[in-house]
Formats: structure tokens, sequence, C-alpha cells
């Protein structure tokens, strides 16, 4: 695809903002299936359009981590409405067989919407609805 560069940079930026320890070259290129040198350029990419990457020292062990995304680019932190549909199936698909997973799935499906923005909220519910109706 033509956007395979960006989307792969895109989610390692997710990957480094979402991680407390951080990612270490090797693991950035465990995860995105890449050369120890693509995972160095794109962490380079990241640090280039999301500002400095914080270092973090594990030994011999070099970790990046992105402290924080960026007010104007926190859209890619969002989640899609088929992300949403899908741990709403899981939910409700755990109910007979574990209750208490399927509360705690629940629960992460409610305390993820509420962390949304409204207007995204809003967007998104109808979205996630059209999905689980088509899925029945």
């Amino acid at each position: 695809m033509r956007f395979d560069k960006v989307r792969a940079s895109l989610e390692l930026a997710l990957d480094l903002a979402a991680s407390s320890t951080g990612l270490s070259l090797e693991e950035i290129s465990a995860r995105h299936g890449v050369s120890r040198s693509t995972a160095e350029r794109m962490r380079n990419l990241v640090a280039d359009m999301f500002g400095p990457l914080e270092r973090v020292h594990d030994g011999k062990i070099v970790r990046f981590r992105l402290s924080n995304l960026p007010k104007g680019v926190q859209f890619i932190a969002t989640p899609t409405a088929e992300e949403l549909a899908e741990l709403r199936n899981l939910a409700q698909a755990m109910q007979a067989r574990d209750p208490a997973r399927a509360s705690l799935l629940d629960s992460l499906s409610r305390k993820i919407s509420a962390g949304l923005r409204a207007a995204d909220r809003r967007r998104l519910e109808a979205d996630v609805e059209l999905h689980l109706e088509t899925e029945v």
C-alpha cells in the first residue's frame, strides 16, 4: 500500500506513547517486522514528527518512549468504531462463560468511551451501533 510507512510510523508513535517503560530498537524491530536500521529510521521519523523521545536506560539496553502525544495528534489514539464494537461484542460473548471477565470488558469499554472527546464519542456511538446491528 501507498501509506504503509506512514501507518507504521503512526503505530510506532502510539506504541511509544502507550509504553511506560519504552521500547528498545529490538522490540520496535520485532513488533513491526523490520530490520534494526529500519527501526532506527522509524524511531527518528517519530521523533521528527512528534518531538524528542525520552531515553530510558535499562542496563545496556536503551529504550525510547514518547511521554505525551501532542494535542494536535491525539487523534491517533482515538479508537475506531470497529475496535469499540469488537470490545463490546467480546464482552457480550463472555457474559455466559465468564460474567466477571465480561464485566471487566464492559467497564473498559465504558471507560474508553468516557475518555473520548464529546465530538468523537457522538460520532463513534452511531458507527459502533451500526457495526453491532450488522453482526447480529
